[in-house]
């Protein structure tokens, strides 16, 4: 009606709670997907995967050699942008404003920029390439190259923690599932599972589909926001407020 008020014409975003099997189908329907396809990668690419011992172990542990620039670029913006986007740059928006997401969107793609600029001129002279931990090894010698790999472990054991706990929690926010294991154990394994087949080449081609996904996914989020959802600026929250009209 033309006389209804405001507060009514204005149409909120409501979410969905997926019943716990709707749930429960949900994520291993996507994790299954996932696994098929990325065995039928690896059959599709076994000639990366022949040859003798090196260069399997090369391909398997390295991927030196194999890999496109979109595949790469997919990669870097797949990794950066994980789990954890649901929930730190909203947050960060609503509490910091639009200052909070220029800040974060910066920061994520100035270190894959300068990557786009230094890693041609790597590759020119350094054709066969060179690992983090080669280098380190070549420079300065065994004691350090450990002391540098039992940082990156403690480095992936909070980075996975955080994107695990995210999964867990972007499951039972949107759905009736109480607990957040099933989800995490079945990624684990199933991650496991077709890292082990298929080593790095593998986890890239994940890489491709996840950053293709992604693009989708925030192309139909950002429509959905714009089209259907209030600014913050709604709120009488007065910080709030004060952020989004700066």
């Amino acid at each position: 009606s033309s006389h209804a008020p405001t507060s009514l014409r204005t149409t909120m975003l409501e979410a969905k709670i997926l019943t716990e099997s709707a749930a429960v189908g949900s994520y291993l329907g996507t994790l299954s997907f996932f696994l098929v396809i990325t065995f039928f990668a690896v059959y599709l690419n076994k000639s990366l995967y022949t040859g003798d011992v090196e260069k399997r172990t090369e391909t398997y542990v390295a991927a030196r050699n194999t890999q496109g620039s979109l595949a790469i670029a997919l990669s870097f913006f797949a990794s950066g942008a994980g789990a954890w986007v649901l929930f730190t740059v909203p947050e960060a928006a609503i509490l910091g404003g639009p200052v909070a997401i220029i800040g974060y969107t910066v920061s994520c793609l100035v270190p894959v920029a300068i990557f786009g600029c230094v890693g041609p001129y790597m590759r020119r002279n350094l054709p066969q390439a060179c690992t983090f931990f080669e280098y380190i090894q070549a420079r300065y010698g065994t004691v350090v190259n450990v002391y540098c790999t039992l940082v990156s472990l403690f480095y992936m054991l909070l980075y996975l923690s955080a994107e695990f706990t995210s999964i867990g929690a972007c499951v039972t926010s949107l759905s009736e599932l109480t607990s957040p294991l099933g989800p995490v154990i079945a990624t684990s394994i199933v991650t496991l599972l077709y890292t082990s087949v298929g080593g790095l080449p593998v986890s890239l081609f994940t890489d491709k589909v996840q950053g293709a996904g992604i693009l989708v996914f925030t192309v139909l989020v950002c429509v959905a926001a714009f089209g259907f959802y209030e600014m913050p600026t709604a709120t009488d929250d007065k910080t709030i407020i004060a952020n989004w009209e700066i």
